[in-house]
């Protein structure tokens, strides 16, 4: 299958889905291409790859933190950094 990118700028695999992330999170089957859902826009381009985890996605932009969902692409959280050009980077999910 194919799927147009549009403005995303990386793919991620997230389980059953591929998750194609720009200013908007759109969450592709893998099985069979067909557009699960499409998410709110972010704000911002990212400017790293995103972290995935259980339940969300961590999206790094120039300034700031955007937290989405894996669910629906609900928009969770947004968190501007204070010092941009010394925060912005890939984001790290850590374990208890």
């Amino acid at each position: 299958w194919r799927v147009p990118r549009g403005r995303a700028r990386t793919a991620v695999e997230a389980g059953d889905q591929v998750l194609l992330v720009g200013p908007r999170v759109t969450a592709i089957e893998r099985a069979t291409g067909r557009i699960a859902w499409e998410g709110e826009e972010t704000g911002q381009e990212p400017v790293a790859p995103p972290a995935v985890g259980r339940q969300e996605l961590l999206i790094a932009g120039a300034t700031g933190l955007a937290r989405v969902g894996l669910k629906d692409g609900r928009l969770l959280a947004r968190w501007r950094f204070e010092e941009p050009r010394q925060e912005s980077g890939a984001p790290l999910l850590l374990s208890d």
